[in-house]
């Protein structure tokens, strides 16, 4: 599914941590979404990345739900399913916290790090 993303905002915090706000536009009518999304990957005995958050919004309510972002270490993505209201307009809002919040920043293409799915691609095995 193609997507068509961008960085909505970045903000620097206290002690080297930062917020990074983006945001995937979804063809309309999809079906049912996931977030397919970066993940932490912890491997023994080399250093571990730097630690982060990942959180999407969701537009009814106004607040925004926890992904996990500690991954298996054979695995440097995983997915999430997005409930109806975290996509609004076929648009899904998300954000990163944390010292490693710099790869959502407006340098970075947002296509290439996070991915809109549908459950029919990944019935089909597709990216």
């Amino acid at each position: 599914m193609a997507n068509d993303g961008r960085s909505a905002s970045e903000r620097p915090g206290a002690g080297g941590a930062a917020a990074a706000v983006a945001e995937l536009a979804a063809p309309p009518e999809t079906p049912p979404l996931s977030l397919r999304y970066p993940v932490r990957q912890v491997i023994p005995g080399q250093p571990e990345p730097p630690q982060f958050f990942l959180d999407v919004f969701d537009w009814r309510s106004s607040t925004w739900r926890a992904l996990s972002t500690t991954g298996r270490p054979q695995y440097a993505y995983t997915e999430a399913p997005l409930a109806d209201s975290e996509v609004d307009a076929s648009l899904v809002r998300f954000r990163q916290r944390g010292a490693g919040a710099g790869f959502l920043g407006p340098s970075v293409d947002v296509r290439a790090q996070f991915l809109l799915t549908s459950e029919s691609e990944a019935a089909a095995g597709q990216p």
